[in-house]
């Protein structure tokens, strides 16, 4: 995964995926590619939006979304009262030690189907990183194909 500076100075999530595994003691253990990504990054928050998949959000990104979630919240919509009381149950605030690694609470590992399992770690704009399992990625892949099958003739037509 080549890491490029885009033109802005923000460090530029690399190109493809990588896989992990959780040990024994639930610690995930990042690649050296998403920790050059992290840039130092010690302190995150580690939650869920869509129950299957867990997201590792540098703490400051993190209280961003938070803040905009709980105003949205407190003006009447469900919908984000929903997504951050299942942010609130499975997140937790946690740092990276010094081997690059990340605990994983249980109820994520037991919920989401991590224990065992081949990983795969997407590193998103803004240092946010996105882990799950390489089934519920396959799975959630055939799903937004099938969503916007009618549609990718003309993505496919505005690519070089």
């Amino acid at each position: 995964m080549e890491n490029q500076q885009p033109v802005s100075g923000q460090k530029r999530a690399p190109r493809g995926s990588s896989s992990a595994k959780v040990d024994d003691k639930g610690r995930l253990k990042l690649t050296s590619e998403v920790l050059k990504f992290l840039d130092g990054k010690k302190h995150f928050f580690l939650t869920t939006m869509d129950g299957k998949s867990a997201r590792l959000y540098p703490i400051e990104m993190w209280d961003v979304n938070e803040a905009l979630l709980q105003a949205k919240a407190k003006a009447g919509d469900w919908k984000a009262e929903a997504i951050l009381n299942r942010a609130i149950f499975y997140g937790k605030d946690e740092e990276l030690d010094d081997s690059g690694r990340i605990h994983l609470k249980i109820e994520m590992r037991k919920d989401f189907g991590f224990e065992g399992q081949d990983l795969v770690l997407l590193c998103k704009p803004g240092g946010r990183i996105d882990i799950m399992s390489e089934r519920t990625l396959r799975e959630e892949n055939a799903r937004l194909l099938e969503l916007a099958k009618h549609e990718l003739g003309a993505v496919m037509t505005d690519l070089l």
